[in-house]
């Protein structure tokens, strides 16, 4: 289906871009690491990118990985095409999520350890570090999946494992802007308006900068804020 960017009146056509090893392992992984909602619809805190991880004697190096604010540790596999083996390698991920916890994430954060608890307390609103969930998130993203991956991925989710796909094509208009395409589960949709006499929801403000979540961390090592403020 070809797409378009609207010019007015007029409708520009965009070219799709073959993903090569600099779009795809690079790119396109950079983009999901500033942007998580954008690819999940789920606000999420980052951890770390190509962090090193054991399991038994094996290391492993998935792509992203990041938390929800219930502590479900969520994997990110990024690929340009996802053939069976990367589909194996990624389920071996997601293994070593359920065995995870929360002194090993610790140590993944580029930060440290001590910024991570801080972070971690601040993204999900407690004064008491919530502990890692033994249910993982798995996330394969690609430009395209291969029939009998997409097979296999289908057994594991009428299976019920926690495995969601995200297709992502990239396209290129006449100037060299590029846009993506996210084909991804969940609904974008803009909220309906609220009736007059609906009670406003309330909570805390939630301030981000390219996708990443604000804290006060943050602001006190840009200058902004003094401890004690």
């Amino acid at each position: 289906m070809p797409i378009f960017r609207s010019d007015g009146t007029q409708l520009v056509s965009l070219t799709r871009v073959s993903p090569g090893p600099d779009l795809y392992e690079k790119e396109i992984e950079q983009h999901l690491w500033d942007n998580l909602e954008a690819f999940t619809g789920t606000d999420l805190f980052p951890v770390s990118r190509q962090p090193r991880v054991r399991t038994g004697t094996t290391t492993l190096i998935p792509d992203v990985v990041a938390l929800d604010a219930a502590g479900r540790v969520v994997i990110f596999e990024v690929k340009r095409s996802m053939e069976r083996n990367q589909l194996a390698q990624s389920l071996e991920y997601a293994g070593w999520g359920r065995s995870t916890n929360l002194d090993e994430i610790a140590s993944l954060y580029p930060e440290g350890p001590e910024r991570f608890f801080a972070s971690w307390q601040e993204f999900t609103g407690t004064t008491t570090p919530i502990v890692i969930s033994q249910e993982p998130l798995l996330y394969l993203v690609a430009a395209d999946f291969d029939d009998r991956t997409r097979a296999a991925i289908g057994f594991l989710e009428a299976s019920r494992v926690p495995i969601e796909v995200v297709g992502v094509s990239v396209y290129e208009d006449e100037n060299g802007e590029r846009f993506l395409h996210i084909d991804s589960r969940y609904d974008d949709d803009l909220p309906t308006s609220d009736p007059p006499d609906a009670t406003p929801a309330t909570g805390p403000t939630v301030y981000k900068h390219k996708g990443r979540r604000l804290h006060l961390n943050d602001l006190i090592e840009a200058e902004l804020l003094e401890i004690g403020d």
